[in-house]
Protein backbone atom coordinates (compact mmCIF):
# COMPACT_ATOMS: atom_id res chain seq x y z
CA UNK A 1 0.00 0.00 0.00
CA UNK A 2 1.01 3.73 -0.34
CA UNK A 3 -0.97 5.30 2.86
CA UNK A 4 -1.83 8.32 1.91
CA UNK A 5 0.75 8.67 -1.20
CA UNK A 6 -0.35 11.04 -4.50
CA UNK A 7 -0.39 7.91 -7.24
CA UNK A 8 -2.37 10.57 -9.63
CA UNK A 9 -3.47 14.63 -9.66
CA UNK A 10 -6.10 16.06 -12.14
CA UNK A 11 -6.19 19.63 -11.71
CA UNK A 12 -9.63 21.49 -13.09
CA UNK A 13 -9.62 25.08 -13.86
CA UNK A 14 -12.82 26.90 -14.54
CA UNK A 15 -14.71 30.59 -13.81
CA UNK A 16 -17.43 31.09 -11.43
CA UNK A 17 -20.67 30.08 -12.59
CA UNK A 18 -18.98 27.27 -15.00
CA UNK A 19 -19.89 23.42 -14.63
CA UNK A 20 -16.88 21.40 -15.75
CA UNK A 21 -17.03 17.61 -15.88
CA UNK A 22 -14.29 15.89 -13.80
CA UNK A 23 -12.38 13.11 -16.12
CA UNK A 24 -12.73 9.37 -14.66
CA UNK A 25 -8.54 8.91 -14.44
CA UNK A 26 -7.79 5.84 -12.47
CA UNK A 27 -4.49 4.83 -13.30
CA UNK A 28 -3.98 1.25 -14.01
CA UNK A 29 -3.35 -1.42 -11.88
CA UNK A 30 -5.86 0.01 -9.10
CA UNK A 31 -9.35 0.72 -8.68
CA UNK A 32 -11.77 2.64 -6.52
CA UNK A 33 -12.00 1.91 -2.95
CA UNK A 34 -15.44 0.61 -1.63
CA UNK A 35 -15.65 3.67 0.59
CA UNK A 36 -14.86 6.28 -1.96
CA UNK A 37 -16.36 7.79 -5.14
CA UNK A 38 -15.67 9.98 -8.04
CA UNK A 39 -16.91 13.53 -8.61
CA UNK A 40 -18.66 13.94 -11.93
CA UNK A 41 -18.46 17.27 -12.18
CA UNK A 42 -17.44 20.56 -10.36
CA UNK A 43 -19.42 23.68 -10.07
CA UNK A 44 -17.68 26.67 -9.71
CA UNK A 45 -20.49 29.10 -8.28
CA UNK A 46 -20.49 26.91 -5.47
CA UNK A 47 -17.16 26.99 -3.07
CA UNK A 48 -14.81 24.48 -4.54
CA UNK A 49 -12.42 22.34 -1.75
CA UNK A 50 -10.07 19.46 -2.78
CA UNK A 51 -11.53 16.21 -3.52
CA UNK A 52 -9.43 13.58 -2.11
CA UNK A 53 -10.40 9.56 -4.23
CA UNK A 54 -9.10 6.76 -2.49
CA UNK A 55 -7.80 4.04 -4.67
CA UNK A 56 -6.61 0.50 -3.99
CA UNK A 57 -4.41 -2.02 -5.34
CA UNK A 58 -6.18 -3.90 -8.21
CA UNK A 59 -6.06 -8.08 -7.10
CA UNK A 60 -7.02 -10.70 -9.10
CA UNK A 61 -7.55 -14.42 -7.75
CA UNK A 62 -6.57 -17.26 -9.96
CA UNK A 63 -7.18 -20.68 -9.15
CA UNK A 64 -5.83 -22.65 -12.09
CA UNK A 65 -8.98 -23.26 -13.70
CA UNK A 66 -8.77 -19.89 -15.81
CA UNK A 67 -8.26 -20.96 -19.01
CA UNK A 68 -6.42 -17.65 -20.25
CA UNK A 69 -3.46 -16.23 -17.67
CA UNK A 70 -2.56 -12.44 -17.83
CA UNK A 71 -0.17 -11.67 -20.30
CA UNK A 72 3.19 -12.29 -19.32
CA UNK A 73 2.39 -15.29 -16.92
CA UNK A 74 2.51 -18.90 -16.91
CA UNK A 75 0.92 -21.12 -14.88
CA UNK A 76 4.25 -22.24 -13.25
CA UNK A 77 4.30 -18.55 -12.36
CA UNK A 78 1.78 -19.74 -9.85
CA UNK A 79 2.55 -23.07 -8.85
CA UNK A 80 5.25 -23.67 -5.81
CA UNK A 81 6.18 -26.44 -4.32
CA UNK A 82 6.39 -25.48 -0.12
CA UNK A 83 8.51 -28.15 2.45
CA UNK A 84 7.85 -27.61 6.42
CA UNK A 85 9.53 -29.11 8.51
CA UNK A 86 7.43 -30.14 11.78
CA UNK A 87 9.28 -31.03 14.86
CA UNK A 88 7.69 -33.07 17.42
CA UNK A 89 8.68 -33.22 21.50
CA UNK A 90 7.40 -35.73 23.83
CA UNK A 91 6.23 -34.69 26.95
CA UNK A 92 9.45 -35.54 28.93
CA UNK A 93 11.28 -32.81 25.90
CA UNK A 94 12.86 -35.25 24.19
Amino acid sequence: QNGDAIIHKTVITGRYGDKNEVPSEIPEGYELAKDSSVTGSIDFSKPVSNQTVKLVHKTTTYTGLQPKLPDGVVKTDLQKTLTRVVTVYEPDGK
